[in-house]
């Protein structure tokens, strides 16, 4: 079975830069405040990969924080990334959604290798035009494939044909 998206696809949309901040000069490819990056992470526990929206890459400290996107669900990425986008994103001015919380982590900059970055307003574009998995509406959609199979199975009496009998009559 083909997969709907392979590992690779999103590639695409990510261009390489490195992770050392700019002090002077921002360039578009510059890991700031709000940057949305993918790296290898060599110090790794659970994620040796991870997504993660920036909140801290200052020159003066040996790390880079962030909230690992990994660990979120859609709806509460999708309300980061807008939030990313806004004056004064710090961790304070999340701190408060315990989802965040969760998912604030901090890496060593000598452990992050092959940093790519994502301009996240494409990432904001993607997610307004997917819909969110609503429980209650896959179990409606689940209840009428089940009701059209016993339909199938068992059909009333006066919905079966008869057959003509091979005694002659």
């Amino acid at each position: 079975m083909a997969k709907l998206f392979p590992t690779n696809s999103l590639d695409q949309f990510f261009s390489p830069t490195s992770i050392e901040p700019q002090s002077k000069k921002i360039k578009k490819t510059s890991v700031v405040r709000g940057s949305l990056i993918n790296f290898t992470y060599a110090f790794w526990k659970n994620d040796p990969n991870p997504l993660v929206i920036v909140i801290e890459n200052n020159a003066s400290s040996d790390k880079v924080a962030g909230i690992n996107l990994h660990r979120l669900t859609f709806p509460s990425i999708k309300n980061l990334i807008k939030k990313s986008n806004e004056l004064g994103f710090s961790y304070n001015s999340i701190s408060i959604d315990p989802n965040f919380r969760k998912a604030y982590r901090t890496y060593k900059r000598n452990g992050i290798n092959q940093v790519k970055i994502l301009d996240a307003d494409i990432l904001i574009k993607v997610m307004t035009s997917v819909r969110t998995y609503d429980p209650a509406e896959a179990e409606i959609i689940r209840k009428r494939v089940q009701e059209q199979i016993n339909q199938q199975i068992n059909p009333k009496a006066d919905q079966i044909t008869t057959l003509d009998n091979d005694t002659g009559e």
